[in-house]
């Protein structure tokens, strides 16, 4: 196994872990990233719901990434759209910053992950489609 491979599989596994503090914690795990959410809006039925829907469906990025590292030549094209999606998603933090103002610094830390790492692991595979031909590891 790649090391690009292994790569894969820590950050899906870290997402997935991610995603799980989401869903069991609901608006409580955006206390933890330093939100100033009020405690009514922590008991509000949909926000409570719409927060750990969308932490379970954020695990389908680390699932993806974990199933896709087994073979990166048949799952190269949804590893692509996984990167330029989590991408996306940074992007999108761009605009809340543009529309609401800066969160608090462990959530800007992430928005630059977000933003980073996508287009070094996009660079990555395109290198080892380039130097193998095919990325069949």
């Amino acid at each position: 196994m790649t090391i690009f491979q292994w790569t894969l599989r820590i950050m899906g596994s870290v997402i997935i872990l991610i995603a799980l503090g989401h869903t069991t914690l609901g608006p409580f795990s955006e206390v933890l990233l330093g939100s100033n959410i009020s405690e009514a809006s922590m008991l509000d039925p949909t926000v409570d719901s719409q927060n750990r829907f969308y932490g379970t469906v954020f695990s389908l990025f680390g699932v993806l990434l974990i199933l896709c590292s087994r073979n990166l030549l048949a799952n190269k094209t949804i590893l692509y759209c996984v990167f330029w999606v989590f991408f996306a998603g940074g992007t999108a933090r761009l605009v809340s910053i543009g529309s609401v103002g800066f969160p608090p610094l462990l959530v800007n830390i992430l928005t630059g992950i977000e933003l980073i790492l996508p287009l070094i692991l996009i660079v990555w595979l395109r290198a080892l489609e380039t130097k193998y031909g095919a990325v069949d590891t």
